[in-house]
Order: C-alpha cells, then structure tokens, then sequence
C-alpha cells in the first residue's frame, strides 16, 4: 500500500465497471456502476462516503470506454493512473491468478497501483485534443485510400472499375480534407503553430510529422520515457554464450508515433548533416541497414521531444558530434 493513501481500482467495460477499493487499513470494498453519467456520480458519492478524496485510481486504457470516467475523477480531484492493459495482465499471471471476473480484475488492477510506480495521467487540452482525433481520422483515410489502391488491381469489369474510380476519387478527396482541417486547427491555436514551426525546423520532419507529432507526444515526459513509450527502444535477446539474437525495436507502445517515424528517418539520413554524422558512426560499428533506421528513427523522436518540450527550433550544431 501506497503509505496513508486508499487505492481504487476500476475494470472498465461500454456498459459498466467494477471497483475494488482498498483502504489502507487493509478493508478491501466493491461495487458496480452503470457506465454512464449517473454510474460515475453514484461513483463519486460512494468514494466521498469511504474514503473521502485522499484516494489513487487506476484505470485500464480499454478502447474508449475509460475516457468519461477517467475526465470525471480528475475533474474531482481525484489521482488518476491510465494503465496498460498488457502491463496489468502480465502482472495478474505473475501471480498466478486461476479466475477471471470483472471484479476480480478490479481488485489486480488496485494491486497493480499499490506495487508500481505509475505514470499520473492529466487530460489533454481542448484544442490538443481535436487535433489528435482529426490526425487519427487522417490515419484511417489514408489506410482505407492504400486498400482502395490495392483493390484496383484485381477488377476486371469495366462496370466496376467506374465505381471503383468514383469511390477512389471520394476518398481521396475526404483524405485531404481532413488533413486541411487539421491544418486550419493548428493556425487558429498560436501555441500548436509554433511547436508545428519549431518541428519543421528540422530536415526529415514535414508538415504531417510535425502535426502528428504535436497531436500525440506526451507533454512533460523525458526523451528517454517518450522513446519506451513509443516503442522505438532496442529490444536485447541474450542468454549465456549460445543464445543472440540481433536487437530489434520493442515496438511497444503508440503506433501513430511509431509508424510516423520510418520515412522522415530516412528522409533524415540521407539530408539532415546531423543525422548522416550519426547514421555514419552506426555504420562503422558494424551496424546493418535496418538497424541504423532503427537508430535513426529512435534519435529523431528524441530531437522532437526535446523541441516540443523546450518550444525552440532545432540547432543541427549541437548534435554533428554527439552520439
């Protein structure tokens, strides 16, 4: 137990959620609410009745039913943890654990709180928050435009490729209107604007990595826990003297992030001076193609960290001999 402070934890699902509370006293309590506007207020009032408003809570971040309830508490007061679900379960086999109930669930999830260091979660602001959805939305045209692309090639009748070419152009054309409304968003808001510009500062970072990045990087957070975060650490496979296999990116954590980066790395090693003095270095240590584009994109995601955290312009003279 986290000192003199009571642990709430919540199994979250669209309809309902489980609490399992523990008070520090060793008392464990549980409960349902409904999912809703009236279940969070049932909520709030039962935790004012135990507990007061010296209590942690930590929520599983399952799909986007957490959201509502997760805004509520903060609003509140309350401290609220957004865990990993994977995380969580890892934790619960670790311990052996035989059932599975939404309320037993609650209850690891309120263990989970009470023996981990978690990260405090603070909602994003209106105007970050907007551009998230618009530049996930954009995420979503653009796999659904590859797929229509891709279906092209297997159409044979002349009927269906005229439709196929209108639904084509459709998607096209809602693709890039999403994309100008993100970017209309950003020159409404002088503080997205600038750490827009302050991105685009350096080479391999364009206009829709710079958006994407604003929209998704956590605020505060170091280059160090932002690169684990995003999944772009290397990944070690060794034991003893016979077992190796060549590092790899953990690729854990978010894809938005993670899959924004491969190009402008790319872009980066072959124009940014430098990235070319570090991708060379990698070179000479024996390091093959994909691992320097590993390296590559694990350091771009650093240098833009550090640019949105300080909200100045990329300077390529501090990094020409750093490794």
């Amino acid at each position: 137990m986290k000192g003199k402070i009571h642990v709430l934890g919540i199994d979250i699902a669209k309809a309902k959620f489980d609490v399992c509370l523990l008070l520090f006293s060793g008392t464990k309590r549980e409960r349902s609410f409904a999912n809703n506007i009236d279940g969070i207020a049932e909520l709030l009032h039962w935790l004012k009745e135990q507990c007061g408003e010296a209590c942690q809570i930590g929520i599983e971040a399952t799909g986007c039913y957490w959201i509502l309830l997760a805004s509520q508490l903060h609003a509140a007061g309350y401290v609220v943890y957004l865990l990993n679900p994977a995380y969580v379960k890892a934790h619960i086999q670790s311990n052996g654990r035989r059932s599975k109930t939404d309320r037993i669930d609650a209850q690891w999830i309120a263990d989970y709180v009470c023996t981990h260091d978690c990260e405090r979660w603070e909602p994003l602001t209106a105007e970050v928050e907007e551009l998230r959805e618009l530049m996930r939305l954009y995420a979503d045209m653009t796999a659904i435009n590859v797929r229509v692309k891709q279906r092209k090639e297997s159409i044979r009748t002349e009927a269906v490729q005229r439709l196929h070419e209108e639904i084509a152009l459709s998607v096209k054309t809602l693709t890039h209107k999403v994309l100008q409304a993100a970017k209309d968003h950003v020159k409404r808001h002088a503080g997205l604007k600038q750490k827009v510009k302050c991105l685009k500062s350096v080479k391999g970072i364009g206009a829709i990595t710079a958006l994407i990045f604003v929209a998704e990087l956590p605020a505060g957070r170091s280059a160090r826990k932002v690169s684990a975060w995003a999944g772009v650490t290397p990944r070690h496979h060794e034991s003893g003297q016979t077992v190796y296999k060549r590092p790899r990116l953990s690729k854990q954590g978010n894809d938005y992030v993670r899959h924004s980066l491969y190009w402008p790395a790319i872009t980066a090693i072959r124009f940014n001076p430098a990235m070319q003095s570090f991708a060379a270095r990698l070179r000479a240590a024996g390091l093959n193609k994909m691992q320097v584009i590993g390296a590559a994109m694990h350091k771009l995601l650093r240098w833009a960290v550090g640019i949105m955290n300080s909200n100045t312009c990329f300077d390529p003279t501090r990094h020409l001999n750093v490794s």
